[in-house]
């Protein structure tokens, strides 16, 4: 089903409605789709099909994405994530210690 007539395509739901644009198709043959919001989901080539002229999504399809509109990060979130990261695998290329002068 994934074509070169894909690439670029402009997709539409079963009433006709714009949901997106053919972004990319991967090597494992998933179809990325930029909504007009600028989201992005992947569908499987066989949830289009071909109708007078334009590839419309079928009723009933899966749709993956990478995007989690539900979830608001805070920068106290963001700041607390970045700290659970540390400390790093690698240690600091400096260190505060003797610095081979002995004692």
């Amino acid at each position: 089903m994934a074509d070169d007539t894909l690439k670029d395509a402009k997709i539409v739901d079963h009433h006709g409605l714009l949901v997106g644009q053919v972004v990319s198709i991967s090597e494992r043959q998933n179809v990325e789709i930029r909504t007009p919001t600028g989201q992005h989901f992947w569908i499987k080539p066989e949830s289009l099909a071909k109708s007078q002229g334009q590839w419309c999504l079928l009723k009933d399809f899966i749709a993956y994405t990478a995007d989690n509109t539900e979830t608001v990060w805070s920068e106290s979130d963001l700041d607390e994530a970045a700290d659970d990261t540390f400390p790093a695998s690698d240690p600091p290329s400096f260190t505060l210690g003797d610095e081979g002068k002995g004692r």
